[in-house]
This record gives structure tokens, C-alpha cells and sequence, in this order.
């Protein structure tokens, strides 16, 4: 008798865990059904506004209003950052042609180290950029100045008569000048930048164009220098006279 009952207990046991777990099974479904439900709901409303014309031209306002925004906080710092790559590439154009103009057969000599120092000190202390005077050194290695006199003088000389002299002629141009004067004259390079304050001095007082200073120097110089006038005294007498003669 004791064994049927347990038996009974066992059966009864094994039948209501059985409905426990369906009843589990059962809620667990309807919860399921029911987020369902809702996410069905959620989605309708969001395609119900998708295609409201309404909400589209508010939505479309709000992206462009966005993007508008987004444009101006950008516009500013991009441009500035892309004028500062292209100066950036232009300088460093022109400081490799200039360094290719220098190259020799052993490389590049050991008097361009002088050179670039030079330029980055011009670059800070003239109103001009690095850019022009790498083209002013380009320019009197064309013109063929000796090296050392470049390094020595010539290109300090060079930079700070063009920056005198910009508006009426390039750095290219300036450089050839010098290169004339230097030539025309026999000026030592130690006397380089005091030779472009008698050149400004003559140029204001006499109110001649740099070309016109040069092509006159062609008519004066080779005269001087046979009577044994060089350097700055030989420019001074010329300059002299070219007072005398345009005042």
C-alpha cells in the first residue's frame, strides 16, 4: 500500500512539473509575442513618418541646416591648411632646384650649408619669403657668380636689393643686375651690401630705374677700369655723373 501511494506521489510530481514548465514556456511566449507586437508598432509609426511628406522636407531641412554647419566649422581651417601644404611644396620646390643648380659631379659643395643658413635667416629678418630668395640664389649661380662669392656676400646683397627693388623687378632679374654691377664694377664680395646702399642712394636721388642704372653701367665701367677705378669708388664717380647729367 505504502509503495502505490509513493508510486502515486512520483506520478502526481512528475505531471504538475510538467505543467510548471509549460505554463514557463507559455508566459515566455506571450512576452515574446508582445515585444513583437510592439516593435511591429514602433516600426509602422517610423515608415508612417518616412514617407509623411511633411517630416521628409523637416528631416531634409535638418541635414542640410547640419551640413551647412559642418561646412563652416571646416571651410576655414581647410583652406588654411591647404594654403599651408602648397607653400610648404613651393618652397621646397624651389630650395631642390636650387640645390640641383649647385650640384657638381661630387655632390653639392660644402658652401650650400652657408647658403641655406643664410636664406632661413633672410626668410625671418626680410619682407619676403624663403621661396624668393632660394630663387635669388638660383638666379646668381645662372648668371655664373662664383660660389664663394655668392656664400660670401653676394647673396645677402642680392636678397636685400630685391626686396628694395621688388616692385619693378622679379628676384631672376635682380640677381642678373648684380651680377652685372659685380662684374662691371670688380666689387669685392666683403663689400657686396654696402655697394646696394650706394645703388638705392643713387636709384632715389636720381629717380632711375634699376634697368636704366644697369644700362648705363655698360657706358661707364670698362672707362673706369682702364684708369685703374674699381669697386664702390668706380660706381660713386658714375653715379656722380649720372646725378649731374638727369638733374
Amino acid at each position: 500500500m505504502n509503495f502505490e501511494i509513493a508510486i502515486a506521489l512520483q506520478l502526481f510530481d512528475n505531471f504538475s512539473r510538467q505543467l510548471f514548465q509549460a505554463k514557463e514556456s507559455l508566459d515566455r511566449f506571450n512576452k515574446g509575442l508582445a515585444e513583437s507586437q510592439n516593435r511591429l508598432k514602433s516600426l509602422s509609426e517610423i515608415m508612417k513618418k518616412a514617407f509623411d511628406p511633411k517630416v521628409i522636407w523637416e528631416s531634409s531641412e535638418k541635414v542640410e541646416n547640419f551640413s551647412a554647419r559642418i561646412a563652416q566649422a571646416t571651410a576655414l581651417p581647410l583652406a588654411g591648411m591647404t594654403k599651408m601644404l602648397k607653400d610648404f611644396s613651393s618652397l621646397e620646390n624651389a630650395r631642390v632646384e636650387m640645390e640641383l643648380a649647385y650640384m657638381t659631379k661630387t655632390g653639392l659643395p660644402k658652401e650650400i650649408e652657408s647658403i641655406n643658413k643664410q636664406i632661413d635667416e633672410l626668410g625671418i629678418k626680410l619682407p619676403g619669403s624663403a621661396e624668393d630668395f632660394y630663387r635669388v640664389a638660383t638666379a646668381l649661380k645662372a648668371t655664373g657668380m662664383e660660389i664663394e662669392k655668392i656664400a660670401g656676400g653676394g647673396l645677402k646683397a642680392a636678397s636685400y636689393a630685391w626686396v628694395l627693388f621688388k616692385r619693378e623687378a622679379s628676384p631672376e632679374q635682380v640677381a642678373e643686375y648684380m651680377q652685372e654691377f659685380s662684374n662691371a664694377f670688380k666689387i669685392p664680395s666683403s663689400q657686396f651690401e654696402a655697394f646696394v646702399d650706394d645703388l638705392q642712394r643713387l636709384k632715389f636721388a636720381s629717380g632711375l630705374s634699376l634697368s636704366e642704372i644697369a644700362y648705363s653701367t655698360k657706358y661707364f665701367s670698362a672707362q673706369l677700369n682702364q684708369l685703374g677705378v674699381t669697386g664702390r669708388e668706380s660706381f660713386r664717380l658714375m653715379g656722380a655723373w649720372m646725378l649731374r647729367a638727369y638733374l
